[in-house]
């Protein structure tokens, strides 16, 4: 735990793998002092069909989930150093977003 998960159009694909956006994002939790770096898992998944806002061709959404029991400066924290380098490494893209959800110890199971 946590684990990231990058959603990406398809079309920015290409500049998701030149950009190493995963290991940068690894890197960016890493660096929070939050986690165990051994446990923080990072993969990606890509969408040919989309729909966006008017103009916008791109999108790059980062989910990171984490157990709960973190403060709320703590995931804001984390979201921050996501986000930045989520902006570093994609600056090209139209839409970028990030979200830190919280799950319950009781249900996840690994």
């Amino acid at each position: 735990m946590p684990h990231i998960v990058v959603e990406y159009s398809t079309n920015v694909e290409p500049a998701i793998r030149s950009s190493k956006l995963l290991p940068a994002l690894h890197q960016a939790v890493q660096a929070t002092n939050l986690f165990d770096p051994q446990a923080i898992k990072a993969r990606s998944i890509g969408y040919a069909d989309i729909v966006l806002p008017e103009g916008a061709v791109s999108f790059v959404h980062v989910t990171v989930s984490i157990l709960s029991g973190r403060t709320m400066d703590q995931r804001s924290a984390l979201n921050d150093a996501v986000f930045g380098a989520l902006k570093s490494a994609m600056p090209q893209v139209d839409k970028l977003s990030s979200d830190i959800r919280e799950m319950t110890a009781e249900t996840y199971r690994k």
